[in-house]
């Protein structure tokens, strides 16, 4: 059984993907969602895995703490592991990683967490960083097993109290199905784009500061951002102020079959995330032949190798990603750095997610 109550973004592709190439000679799968926040169509959430085979069941999960609901949250948990009566359970993100794993203990069932980034490596205030550790911390001895997107999740497991042997470290995986010759396009203006939602954590309005200060030093630039509303009052706020109205659009929001081909259009990625765990927009871009200017946070520093499959700056570092991008006008440049990238993706294939997945199910059965 999964349990996820963030339904949306790479934490959803991810269980979608997963789901979907799982071996169902060896395994069945039962799926516990929660749709409070409203980001998705929950019918063609649920229509989505029912077609994969898989049995749903809703359940009501709020993102913020909120004790009520939440003790409900794991009655309606409990009572429902003992009528499936599953053989291990996997649950995801950091609400549901708490819940379902002390479910799991009432209803002495293995469980595996994966956290898609601890909730205590995103960017806040100390206190709320150290209570989300202490809540982590005590959740270890419920724990069988945890796996790990990135070196910094391991590094932070380890820390936690869990030992070697319940660390597994399982990066995302894509479909590496229709891949074309590269091709990179020379002269005009360079097309920037962002894929994520509009998210302080995704950086967004670094984005839109970034095209501001490529244009201030001489760039010819066109910004585009995918996942964020036409008419997101924020972002069109934030596009006013730094008075690049004309050289950033707003491209709404953007199928996931759909991130390749878009992609496809454009001549840099450029990913400002304030912390990741793995994203799959990189893996996206390598996919569709595009280079990436990054912040070297969470897995991105893991797998990106500066100068050659992509360029990196360090977290919060603007005027470093600026520079990054600027570089990128050189076509030369982004050619060789599609290529390593291409190179790269090799080993982030999702046949092997899944079966390196099937691997800690089968050790805890």
């Amino acid at each position: 059984m999964h349990i996820l109550e963030a339904v949306e973004g790479g934490t959803w592709q991810h269980l979608t993907d997963l789901i979907g190439g799982m071996n169902r000679e060896r395994f069945s799968c039962t799926v516990a969602l929660s749709f409070e926040r409203g980001r998705v169509d929950g019918a063609e959430a649920v229509s989505t895995l029912e077609s994969m085979g898989a049995a749903v069941y809703q359940l009501t999960m709020k993102r913020r703490i909120a004790p009520i609901a939440d003790l409900r949250a794991l009655v309606q948990l409990v009572l429902l592991l003992r009528r499936v009566k599953p053989d291990v359970i996997h649950v995801h993100s950091s609400k549901a990683g708490l819940l379902g794993r002390v479910a799991a203990r009432l209803c002495n069932v293995p469980v595996v967490y994966t956290p898609h980034a601890f909730a205590f490596l995103m960017t806040q205030s100390a206190l709320r960083r150290s209570f989300y550790q202490r809540l982590e911390r005590a959740a270890v001895r419920l724990t069988s097993a945890v796996i790990c997107l990135s070196c910094e999740e391991v590094a932070a497991a380890a820390a936690l109290g869990y030992c070697p042997a319940q660390i597994h470290m399982i990066p995302n995986g894509i479909k590496l199905e229709g891949v074309r010759p590269l091709a990179v396009r020379e002269g005009g203006k360079l097309r920037v784009g962002f894929f994520g939602r509009s998210a302080w954590q995704k950086g967004d309005d670094t984005f839109v500061r970034l095209v501001a200060a490529l244009l201030e030093r001489g760039a010819a630039v066109e910004g585009h951002m995918y996942g964020i509303a036409p008419d997101s009052p924020q972002l069109l706020r934030l596009i006013h102020q730094a008075g690049v109205e004309v050289a950033v659009r707003l491209c709404g929001s953007c199928a996931p079959a759909e991130v390749v081909e878009r992609m496809r259009d454009l001549d840099v990625i450029v990913m400002p995330s304030r912390w990741e765990g793995l994203p799959y927009v990189l893996l996206e871009a390598w996919l569709a032949g595009v280079p990436v200017a990054a912040y070297a946070t969470g897995g991105i520093k893991d797998v990106v190798v500066h100068g050659e499959s992509g360029l990196l700056a360090a977290p919060e570092d603007f005027k470093g990603l600026t520079a990054c991008v600027m570089q990128l006008q050189d076509a030369t440049l982004r050619l060789r750095l599609a290529e390593g990238g291409r190179l790269a993706l090799r080993e982030f294939g999702l046949p092997r997610m899944i079966e390196q997945t099937e691997g800690v199910y089968a050790l805890l059965t």
